[in-house]
């Protein structure tokens, strides 16, 4: 960010509680500021406010689920070039970016957008050219009474290239069962900075491209918290020891047993 930069902090009075999961925040966070950096480059201001609402209020271009009241708003506003609203409708698709393609791959509002439907919240973006850019995450605020039921957030999961029938079937079970599905046309490593978001991968296991192979081998490098798991055309035994897959599934023809197996991933110790 260059020198002639700033940025200015506007934080509520008091702690907004929040259910979400804290790495995820970040990594969000992070992206939508560098997000921001990047349009005031070569001087400007980031403003960064926190606020809690008793309601919902009226926002444009709103992507997710409005959140229940009491609502807890993260903004992040910077006075850079701003975008066109005719972009709105594709700002929050993964890889779509208005900038060149040496400054960013796309996915700081993708991320920002499956976190905040992850957490059953949403975001709002607005813009116009050379006059900035405003996203703000919505959330509900925490009820930490010792009688308020806890929110689970729902599973995310990000799937890739697929045989037609087995992605169908399981995409239409997983729904069913309330997971929040983002699909890819490639997958390589350009997903690394996103998967803190997502709780499974799903990739082809028989014939899975070099791209996604380098992937999946970064993720186990990492150590990343992040389930991986295969679908494959043809019999393929089980994951060994030495296997980059947590679970590969051959031919679900019973879309709801598979889905039981990928479910069954998250509550082993």
């Amino acid at each position: 960010m260059s020198k002639s930069s700033e940025i200015q902090r506007v934080l509520a009075g008091r702690a907004l509680p929040v259910f979400v999961d804290a790495v995820a925040f970040r990594t969000v966070f992070l992206h939508l500021m560098l997000n921001a950096a990047d349009a005031i480059e070569g001087g400007g201001t980031i403003h960064v406010r926190t606020a809690r609402h008793s309601r919902m209020p009226a926002v444009r271009a709103f992507s997710g689920v409005k959140p229940s009241p009491p609502v807890v708003s993260v903004q992040i506003a910077d006075t850079g070039h701003g975008v066109d609203p005719s972009f709105y409708r594709r700002l929050c698709d993964p890889l779509f970016t208005t900038k060149s393609a040496a400054s960013g791959a796309g996915f700081g509002l993708f991320l920002a957008d499956a976190f905040a439907r992850t957490h059953r919240g949403g975001l709002s973006i607005d813009s116009q050219p050379d006059r900035g850019a405003t996203v703000t995450l919505w959330l509900s605020e925490a009820d930490l009474s010792n009688d308020a039921p806890k929110k689970t957030p729902a599973r995310h999961a990000v799937l890739g290239p697929a045989p037609g029938r087995q992605a169908k079937a399981l995409v239409r079970e997983l729904r069913r069962r309330k997971w929040i599905l983002t699909t890819v046309k490639s997958l390589d490593e350009t997903l690394l900075a996103s998967l803190p978001v997502f709780d499974l991968l799903i990739a082809p296991a028989s014939s899975a491209s070099s791209s996604a192979l380098r992937l999946i081998a970064a993720i186990r490098r990492q150590r990343l918290p992040v389930k991986i798991v295969g679908l494959s055309a043809k019999p393929i035994s089980d994951p060994s020891a030495r296997s980059p897959f947590d679970l590969v599934i051959y031919k679900p023809n019973d879309a709801r047993a598979a889905v039981n197996r990928i479910e069954a991933l998250f509550t082993e110790s």
